[in-house]
């Protein structure tokens, strides 16, 4: 509906008559197109009997000039004969304003109506025996606006540092000098780190229910809103592409999973998110099947490859697991992303991580990964969980990132005898800057064989830029846990020329050092290490760790 003209109803010389009645309600239910479905209405194929029932229900469509609208009831249909016994089928409510209450459902062999006004409310597919697809139902959810969360920190003040000046602890230490030149009055709290306000996808009004992978693949990438309902499970043999402002929503019970000997050699990604203003959620779960394939691991969703750029894309509320190699989420170009109250692994077959970040063919800014549960992952293979890097020689950066309050249950991040090295918890690669990793919750138990907790190992902030705060975050390691070789594995490592403030964390029960900083650009001030602390006199402020 295009406004024209300036309006407002009801005012004096308004007559209340049916025609601003509907101008009204026309408002009031802010919806584009034919209407929308308000409830009920649910259509159920009968493929035995060629037969359709319509639950009763309300609805409101839009008049024919399509500025005002009718609130209609039907009390359903049971039994009704399919217009086509093979193939689509059309079932539109169409009402006749001229005559009182003339509201009817009709079922066509052709996508058009025969009358108007009228709203599509399903497809049946009567040749291949599908479910019907719902059409135009009423959202009702709220998808409001997500914004950065303040995250709080409990470390030791370091305002007012100034290059070459002694710094005195809460605890009234002073120390002498050693002060590096990039913190002269850099303010490098936590929330000096703002990965931005971004809205949540915009929704359209097209709503429809999916059951099989050719309903999906058929309405994937056209900015629709596709419903996996509970108690489903759709295999799928090739990848699922959505596309800009699509939303993919599936529900809790419901499950998307790569079919068995799919062998997806499409960048090996059940969901690829290539587009912008996209959201994916419902509580349901991205099954990448990997003991099913032939390859040793299949990504569960993300861009990959780096083939964006793409912008503003929500991953929630869903479950991602059976990997195999291959990290649940990986992201290569895109933007403006959060990836938040996820489960990762715990599947029957095997996990290695969560989620990857790798700036391939451009920057990557304002990434979140908030929120998320990380299942034990099996200690026969593994990997980094959480993984933030630029492609080697790329000249590209993650910049601004959040890494919050997620919690890692069981083991992580476990090294099989053959293998060398350690895996981390959390691992920032050259190529990271500006960011906070702050509240996460990673707790071994003893035996378990998990890795390393929190490596810092980004170099690429020379000159005051790239400062990665971390604190507030709880590690405990397992103490018998080494690496194949034997070398001891350290809770949280800051390496050579790292830019950050390290505060305020509990990292002990690690065979290594619960912090051990190697770097001259590092404040490490304030954290618990159950005296297991290590620094290499680099010339870092280092103050109050126990």
């Amino acid at each position: 509906m295009t406004i024209t003209d300036k309006n407002v109803t009801f005012q004096s010389g308004d007559d209340l008559n049916e025609d601003n009645l509907r101008k009204l309600l026309r408002i009031l239910t802010q919806h584009d197109g034919d209407g929308f479905i308000h409830r009920g209405l649910t259509v159920t194929a009968d493929h035995v009997n060629d037969n359709i029932d319509v639950d009763e229900g309300a609805a409101v469509i839009t008049d024919d000039t399509g500025e005002g609208a009718y609130a209609i009831e039907h009390p359903g249909l049971t039994g009704a004969s399919v217009a086509n016994q093979s193939g689509m089928n059309y079932i539109f409510l169409t009402i006749d304003p001229t005559v009182d209450n003339d509201v009817t459902v009709e079922i066509n062999s052709s996508d058009s109506p025969n009358r108007t006004p009228a709203l599509k409310i399903a497809e049946v597919d009567t040749l291949n025996d599908q479910e019907a697809v719902m059409f135009n139902v009423e959202k009702s959810e709220s998808f409001d606006t997500l914004s950065t969360n303040s995250i709080s920190s409990s470390s030791a003040s370091i305002a007012n540092l100034t290059a070459g000046s002694s710094f005195t602890d809460p605890q009234s230490n002073t120390y002498s000098g050693a002060l590096p030149t990039w913190l002269d009055g850099l303010d490098i709290a936590p929330n000096s780190v703002d990965a931005g306000a971004v809205s949540t996808p915009s929704l359209n009004s097209t709503i429809k229910y999916v059951t099989t992978e050719s309903q999906l693949q058929a309405m994937v990438g056209a900015g629709n809103t596709l419903i996996i309902p509970a108690g489903t499970t759709i295999n799928v043999s090739d990848p699922v592409v959505l596309g800009d402002n699509d939303h993919l929503q599936i529900e809790s019970g419901a499950t998307l999973r790569q079919a068995d000997g799919s062998n997806l050699t499409e960048f090996r990604t059940v969901v690829r998110t290539h587009g912008t203003n996209i959201l994916v959620d419902g509580g349901g779960t991205i099954d990448a099947n990997v003991d099913g394939q032939s390859g040793v691991g299949y990504r569960g969703l993300g861009d990959v490859q780096g083939s964006g750029p793409y912008a503003n894309i929500r991953v929630q509320n869903v479950t991602i697991q059976n990997c195999g190699e291959r990290k649940p989420v990986e992201f290569g170009f895109s933007s403006d992303v959060w990836v938040t109250n996820c489960t990762f692994g715990g599947g029957a077959q095997f996990d290695t991580g969560a989620v990857a970040v790798e700036a391939r063919n451009g920057d990557i800014t304002n990434f979140h990964i908030t929120d998320n549960t990380i299942k034990p992952l099996h200690s026969t293979l593994s990997g980094d969980c959480i993984f933030i890097d630029s492609i080697t020689n790329s000249g590209h950066k993650v910049r601004r990132f959040v890494i919050s309050n997620n919690t890692f249950e069981g083991s992580w991040a476990t090294r099989t005898s053959s293998e060398s090295g350690v895996f981390w918890g959390i691992l920032v690669e050259e190529g990271g800057q500006s960011g906070v990793i702050s509240e996460n919750s990673l707790r071994a138990e003893s035996g378990d064989g998990s890795g390393g907790g929190i490596y810092l190992n980004s170099q690429t902030g020379a000159g005051g830029t790239g400062t990665i705060t971390v604190t507030g975050n709880t590690l405990r390691g397992d103490s018998n846990a080494t690496q194949p070789g034997g070398a001891s594995i350290n809770g949280i490592v800051i390496g050579t020329g790292v830019l950050c403030n390290v505060s305020s964390n509990l990292s002990i029960s690690f065979s290594g050092n619960g912090v051990a900083n190697n770097s001259a650009n590092a404040v490490v001030v304030g954290n618990h290490t159950d005296g297991t602390f290590y620094d290499s006199g680099s010339g870092g402020v280092v103050a109050d760790n126990l």
